[in-house]
């Protein structure tokens, strides 16, 4: 079935049904036998499947074939997976998808991926957040940055959602946010044109920023040189009770982080 999911000739009729059920399929055997799939290489299969047909296929067969992903996400070993790379770039470009239910199931996955770094060692990672001075090899989750996930995440605390529907309204009051990397700073628009991937759930965005910030000090130190700060304002006076409760909990580890040590050799 993974095999046939590569060749499929999506312009044939036949060939596109065949697939879909296919999909059905390994959205029932995840169920009970996610591994056997994921072994299979099911887990590449269905995204490249998602990222090349998600335009043409039913809309019933692209929810199933991300639920299928989001079973599978939590199977890969980050120490030893050799399509880690691959894995992410294709969440990235899912997490742009112009549905939002493409996007936010994408953003989960990235939520799934980031527990799966840190908790490969979690009794190791304790140690070192009181002692803050061991090296994290192989569980630092800053590979899941590599791509577009640092930019969604703060366009997300920037966008608020001000209705039930869809529309989201800027709640900052600067049009642009300006994001720094290695090679200096850059500035990210946040038009209209620029809000792919940006998320109403702020508690999935904040969750997965604490996950990140405290498996790794080196993402929490480039996230504090963005215009985090500013995007934490903006989540803060925009949103609703439950967003500015979830933005402070992100706070508190903020400062916690800061004034245990946690990434102070960062900060020199």
């Amino acid at each position: 079935m993974c095999a046939c999911l590569q060749v499929v000739d999506i312009e044939d009729r036949t060939n596109k049904d065949l697939a879909e059920q296919i999909i059905k399929v390994f959205e029932r055997l995840c169920s009970r036998e996610a591994s056997s799939i994921y072994e299979q290489d099911g887990l590449r299969c269905v995204l490249d499947f998602i990222n090349n047909w998600y335009s043409v296929i039913h809309k019933d067969s692209l929810q199933s074939a991300l639920n299928v992903v989001v079973k599978l996400i939590g199977k890969i070993d980050p120490q030893n997976s050799p399509t880690l790379d691959q894995t992410i770039e294709s969440l990235s470009n899912l997490l742009l998808h112009d549905d939002t239910f493409v996007s936010d199931n994408a953003l989960r996955c990235f939520a799934t991926l980031a527990d799966r770094f840190i908790s490969k060692n979690s009794s190791f990672l304790i140690l070192s957040f009181y002692l803050n001075r061991f090296a994290r090899k192989n569980v630092d989750p800053e590979p899941l940055m590599r791509y577009c996930l640092k930019d969604v995440l703060l366009r997300s605390l920037h966008y608020v959602s001000k209705s039930t529907g869809n529309t989201l309204t800027p709640v900052s009051s600067s049009s642009t946010t300006a994001t720094s990397d290695s090679t200096g700073t850059h500035t990210v628009s946040l038009s209209a044109s620029n809000t792919r991937g940006v998320t109403t759930n702020l508690s999935v965005v904040t969750g997965l920023l604490s996950t990140l910030c405290r498996g790794s000090a080196k993402v929490t130190h480039d996230l504090l040189r963005t215009d985090l700060p500013d995007a934490l304002e903006s989540a803060l006076c925009g949103g609703d009770e439950r967003c500015v409760l979830d933005t402070m909990r992100f706070l508190d580890l903020l400062i916690v982080l800061l004034f245990e040590g946690e990434i102070s050799f960062f900060l020199l």
